[in-house]
């Protein structure tokens, strides 16, 4: 995966890049895929999708969904907040939630009625909140 998504991002071939990732890792099927292309959101994705062979080469060997090194969280001295909308996918909040268990001072939250994109009129709040008692 990592070096399938590294050779489409380094020919330039971003929109190719994008829809690799979406079906590899969020598991979007190819008709959710066609109407995202139609949307603001998918130049955004495309002008930053250079950066996901980074998280693939750093996440190689641990996206299979066993859990992660707890080794890894030893190296977190922060309180760390793991959000996920309640329409999200149910691998999302079981990821969601191993991510804050594992974490020292992690702290999940899941915002009602939203899928994985959740506004941030909703958020704003939330972080704020989360960043005046970090």
């Amino acid at each position: 995966f990592a070096a399938g998504l590294a050779g489409l991002v380094a020919s330039g071939r971003r929109d190719d890049a994008l829809e690799y990732w979406l079906e590899q890792t969020v598991r979007m099927s190819a008709p959710a895929i066609a109407q995202m292309r139609g949307t603001p959101a998918w130049p955004a994705l495309e002008a930053l999708v250079h950066t996901a062979p980074y998280d693939a080469a750093i996440m190689a060997g641990h996206m299979s969904g066993r859990p992660l090194p707890a080794e890894w969280a030893e190296l977190v001295t922060v309180p760390a907040l793991v959000m996920d909308g309640e329409k999200s996918e149910a691998w999302q909040h079981h990821s969601a939630q191993a991510l804050a268990d594992l974490l020292p001072g992690g702290r999940r939250q899941t915002f009602p009625g939203a899928d994985h994109g959740v506004a941030p009129d909703a958020l704003v709040p939330v972080l704020r909140a989360f960043c005046a008692v970090t």
